[in-house]
Parts: C-alpha cells; sequence; structure tokens
C-alpha cells in the first residue's frame, strides 16, 4: 500500500510517428520496468483512425518512444513497433 506522502507519477507517455508525418501521443498504463510497446502500439492506432474517423489501416509506424517528465524512457526507429 503506498503511503500519503509518496508522490505518484503519472502514467508514461508514448509518442508515434506515422509515416505520413501524423504523430499520436498518449499516456499507456503500464510498468516503467517492462514497458508495454504493443499497447502503446495499439492505442496509437486506434487513435489514428479517430483522428481520421477511418477504420483503415493506417501507415506503419516509423518512430515510436516512450517518455515521462520530459526524459525519453525508451525508444524505437525506423521500423514498426513488433
Amino acid at each position: 500500500m503506498r503511503k500519503a506522502s509518496e508522490k505518484q507519477l503519472p502514467a508514461p507517455t508514448f509518442v508515434a510517428e506515422f509515416a505520413d508525418g501524423t504523430t499520436t501521443r498518449m499516456s499507456v498504463f503500464t510498468s516503467l520496468e517492462t514497458l508495454d510497446w504493443k499497447r502503446g502500439e495499439r492505442l496509437s492506432i486506434l487513435a489514428y483512425q479517430s483522428r481520421f474517423q477511418t477504420h483503415e489501416v493506417p501507415p506503419a509506424i516509423i518512430s515510436a518512444w516512450f517518455e515521462q517528465d520530459g526524459k525519453v524512457l525508451a525508444q524505437r526507429n525506423g521500423k514498426s513497433v513488433p
């Protein structure tokens, strides 16, 4: 159980850049020790589809990273997140 004096950090933010230049950003509930790349990618795809009101598969994710408080926690470039 968390003590009242302990500060809870917000969930990390997943940032995805798609091949067409679109960027999505959203908080992802995940462990900081084991970042959930698949969840971040799924949420990014849904955000893309929602933004453009489509059910079509969006372009590939060419770069993705998790960040928290302005610090990059982990990054993947040049390919879709596996």
